[in-house]
């Protein structure tokens, strides 16, 4: 699981496992989720939409949504960091289909509430001008939040931010529209009314038995905005999108990365086997060389005055190599049976004795060979030093 270059190489092969960051997945990797919304590829940016969508994302860098959307622990902040905490979820949107004209935010809400109260929620509320205080009475929000990779999906609980700016502080999440101002306060910054997705199941049924404060607001903190907030999964700072509010029902899907885990992720391929035509051989054959060549004295590679070589390299697996004196004497003849292309010549003879100084010719045959190759090969030997006479 890095991006590094240190590992190892097998058959060949070097084996690399990525993947994408926990949270989101922002299409780093390409991973596609369908057919997309048809206007642009949302969802290889970690969200798709369905329905005429009439909410955009406020820009304060997320890094989905057109920078409104991303995950709670990069807005509040979230106890939920590991790739294991995240999944795919889908917000189904309300509409308002007997709305009309001049009717307030509350209204509007009202009628929808009367078409569609499956697509509405209660939420926490936290107020931004009293310092993120949680309120102790839960708001309407027009959206119904769902885990899908459960089956059936499983309805989570859901948290909002609210200001009293315009009078807004109003447990209906409108973006500001229900203030004094009317549909012009705050609509800019969508009332700041930031909501947030909790991995909590919603247990909210509408009868006083359950969903009570007690019951959904431990999961955010009591104080300020710096606090770490408990399972939120992600954060979303809507505004409106050139369309009034209620517009329309649809649905905004938010895509979690799968990321590989060590010990239950596997990938299992066999690796080709190694292959080669006449001509490759005939290509590497005629490669066949002497290093150094005119051996001066002295090889690079030598560890010390006694250990005197030249290389013959791009060998076949079997050779024969017989080295002749000028006049045809041969002096030595090399036997190579291994996998290795190179063999070293000690520059001794068949008696075992150093060779004199001067021109050699090398004789290379094999049976992978369809012709032998002849090599020249010039000795300079070093002057021999007695130690003992």
């Amino acid at each position: 699981l890095s991006d590094y270059d240190d590992q190892l190489i097998v058959d060949g092969v070097k084996i690399k496992v990525a993947g994408p960051a926990a949270g989101i997945n922002y299409g780093k990797f390409g991973v596609a989720y369908g057919e997309g919304s048809g206007t642009s590829a949302t969802y290889l940016q970690g969200w798709d939409f369905a329905g005429d969508r009439w909410i955009s994302g406020v820009d304060w860098g997320g890094g989905a949504l057109f920078g409104g959307l991303d995950n709670g622990f990069n807005f509040f902040g979230s106890t939920l960091v590991e790739g294991t905490d995240f999944f795919d979820v889908e917000m189904l949107w309300a509409g308002c289909t007997g709305c009309t004209d001049g009717m307030t935010a509350r209204q509007m809400a009202d009628q929808s509430m009367s078409e569609t109260p499956e697509l509405w929620s209660k939420a926490v509320v936290q107020r931004r001008d009293l310092g993120y205080e949680t309120q102790a009475d839960l708001a309407d929000v027009p959206f119904a939040v769902y885990n899908t990779e459960t089956t059936p999906p499983t309805r989570l609980q859901v948290a909002i931010v609210e200001t009293d700016a315009d009078g807004s502080g109003n447990l209906l999440w409108d973006m500001g529209m229900g203030g004094v101002g009317g549909d012009t306060a705050m609509v800019g910054y969508g009332g700041r009314e930031y909501v947030f997705m909790s991995a909590r199941s919603y247990d909210y049924d509408g009868d006083g038995t359950g969903g009570t404060l007690a019951d959904y607001a431990d999961y955010l903190p009591g104080g300020t905005s710096d606090a770490v907030y408990d399972d939120i999964l992600y954060a979303f700072w809507p505004e409106l999108r050139s369309r009034p509010y209620l517009h329309a029902e649809w649905t905004l899907s938010i895509f979690a990365s799968n990321i590989n885990l060590i010990g239950e992720d596997s990938w299992n391929f066999t690796a080709p086997a190694v292959t080669t035509t006449a001509a490759d051989k005939a290509t590497d054959y005629a490669k066949i060389n002497v290093f150094p060549n005119p051996y001066y004295a002295y090889n690079p590679q030598e560890s010390n005055r006694f250990d005197k070589f030249v290389t013959f390299t791009h060998l076949p697996n079997t050779a024969t190599i017989k080295l002749y004196t000028i006049d045809g004497t041969m002096v030595r003849k090399l036997e190579k049976d291994d996998t290795d292309q190179f063999m070293k010549w000690d520059l001794r003879n068949s008696s075992n004795l150093p060779v004199a100084s001067g021109p050699y010719i090398a004789l290379i045959e094999s049976a992978d060979m369809e012709e032998s190759k002849t090599l020249k090969v010039y000795v300079i030997q070093r002057n021999q030093v007695v130690q003992y006479y």
